[in-house]
Order: C-alpha cells, then structure tokens, then sequence
C-alpha cells in the first residue's frame, strides 16, 4: 500500500471553503481514489453529521465532520479522534 497524500484539515476557514472541499471529495470518489466506508456508530459522539471515506491506495480512512457553529469541521484520519 502507499502512504496516503490527504492532509490534516482542522477547521474550515469558511462555509465556501467546506463546500469547495466536499466537491473535491466527490471527484476523487468518481476518480476512483477515495470510497465512502460506513461510519462506525460508537464512534458518532457529538459528531452526528459526518462522512467516512477510505483512501483506496493506502486504505487510511478518514471522516469528514460538517461545520456547525462555532465548531468550524474537520477533516482526518479516523485513528487520529
């Protein structure tokens, strides 16, 4: 497996930034690179409203939490909560 490119997003400097990102995702998924996993429930928490997504190539699996006011989102890997 190969080491995986994404890096660390800890909160969105906006809302036009968060949705920017969101299409990024989309693409790698129709690209092939990125597949959304099943979000595990124990680890839901205060985070209701996110996505998980596995990095085909190197299998690291990340989430990717909404913003919601004053909490500005996140996106990282899944074994880093």
């Amino acid at each position: 497996m190969s080491k995986c490119p994404w890096e660390e997003i800890i909160g969105f400097q906006s809302p036009g930034e968060f949705q920017r990102f969101q299409s990024w995702i989309e693409e790698q998924i129709k690209l092939g690179n990125a597949e959304e996993v099943p979000v595990d429930p124990s680890c839901i928490g205060a985070y209701w409203n996110q996505r998980w997504l596995r990095h085909k190539a190197s299998g690291v699996v990340w989430r990717l939490v909404e913003p919601d006011p004053p909490f500005t989102g996140v996106f990282q890997p899944v074994d880093s909560q």
